[in-house]
């Protein structure tokens, strides 16, 4: 099916020929008066036509007025209208709608509108929050007020998407103005009636009868169903791969980066480190046992130990520089030699001590003073 405007209009009229064939005793939609009609566009969006139509009597045979429809409990006029999702959103649109012409013109016999012009209708039916809808003022319009409009709903759009009449993206505007455009007023009440039978019964929304359909040779929606895009289906999975592996290799390239942007950070460290060692070279480094202990120690041990060390063959006594004689024995007068010999030994021996341990200096000045009084004792027995 071609998709200029020439085309589509030729198809619409070919589509409301082939359901003129299709459904011989469909009947025009019924003319209501004004309020009833609207009720009637509440119960039918997206729903059976004759589901509408039973719920649209059952009200009319349990309530002896509109006035006590409007009082009513939402469950009681939910019951009315069947086991539906919105069954509660449609009956408190019902019960509002009523509301809202009662405080307008106290009562509910507004079938005056229809005398007026059709601008002027239209403006007076606005007020209403029920026809703010497209559909329902749509139904309206075309049953009450013999305007020419087509009402379409989610169903009818979905069948006109199917079978070509509108593109894909079409929406609700674009479909009633095709039909309005190639249906001439004069069939429009028997052409919503032929669609509405071919909806409901061949072309529903949830399982299509494609098979019983007589547009089955030249419907889009059913070519598609049997021979569906091969490439499409290809194509789709090699992007979702490309666009898979791109974004990975985009993630691997940036981990990459971030590790080359972290290596100069992770290289400071040893850098620190290695420069810290050159701050401490100038300090010397310790070998073996620490000399400053050393040092210490041995500085100890010598304030501690006054001691000088004996030489080989001397006895304690005489070595023990701790105890030092404060004056030497006086002199023998009838042997001064032999006084004198021994003196002078005295300060050898304390020589020797001094020589073997250097750090004893205490013993080595006292052998000096020892050795000068010695040698002061034989010029005074001269």
């Amino acid at each position: 099916m071609a998709s200029s405007k020439s085309s589509k209009s030729i198809l619409t009229s070919q589509v409301i020929d082939e359901l003129k064939t299709a459904f011989p005793k469909a009947e025009e939609f019924p003319k209501l008066p004004i309020v009833e009609s609207v009720i009637l566009a509440i119960l039918r969006e997206n729903r059976n036509l004759q589901d509408s139509l039973r719920a649209l009597n059952q009200f009319r045979s349990s309530y002896v007025d509109l006035n006590e429809l409007r009082v009513s409990e939402l469950r009681e006029i939910q019951t009315i209208i069947g086991h539906i999702p919105d069954s509660e959103l449609r009956a408190r649109a019902i019960r509002k709608f009523l509301k809202q012409i009662f405080q307008k013109n106290y009562k509910y016999d507004i079938d005056g509108i229809a005398k007026k012009t059709f601008k002027e209708a239209k403006d007076d039916l606005k007020d209403y929050d029920a026809l703010a809808s497209d559909f329902i003022m749509a139904q309206a319009q075309v049953q009450t007020l013999g305007g020419h409009a087509f009402p379409v709903d989610d169903r009818i759009l979905l069948m006109a998407k199917r079978l070509g009449l509108v593109e894909q993206n079409a929406d609700h505007a674009n479909l009633r103005g095709i039909l309005e455009k190639n249906i001439p007023k004069a069939q429009i009440l028997l052409a919503i009636s032929l669609i509405e039978e071919f909806v409901d019964s061949v072309c529903t929304t949830e399982a299509p009868k494609c098979l019983a359909c007589r547009f089955k040779p030249v419907c889009p929606g059913y070519e598609a169903m049997l021979n569906p895009p091969k490439v499409k289906a290809k194509e789709e999975p090699k992007k979702s791969g490309k666009s898979s592996s791109k974004a990975t290799s985009a993630k691997i390239t940036k981990a990459t980066s971030n590790s080359n942007t972290e290596k100069p950070v992770a290289k400071a460290d040893p850098a620190e480190n290695t420069e810290k060692p050159q701050t401490d070279s100038a300090s010397p480094k310790p070998t073996g046992k620490p000399v400053a202990k050393k040092s210490g120690s041995a500085t100890v041990a010598k304030a501690a130990s006054p001691k000088p060390v004996a030489p080989a063959g001397s006895t304690p006594e005489k070595v023990d520089s701790a105890k030092p004689k404060s004056t030497p024995k006086p002199a023998d007068p009838l042997n001064p030699t032999t006084d004198a010999i021994k003196t002078s030994e005295k300060p050898a021996q304390a020589k020797s001590a001094g020589a073997a341990k250097p750090g004893a200096k205490k013993p080595g000045k006292k052998s000096d003073s020892a050795k000068k009084k010695t040698k002061s004792v034989p010029k005074k027995s001269k």
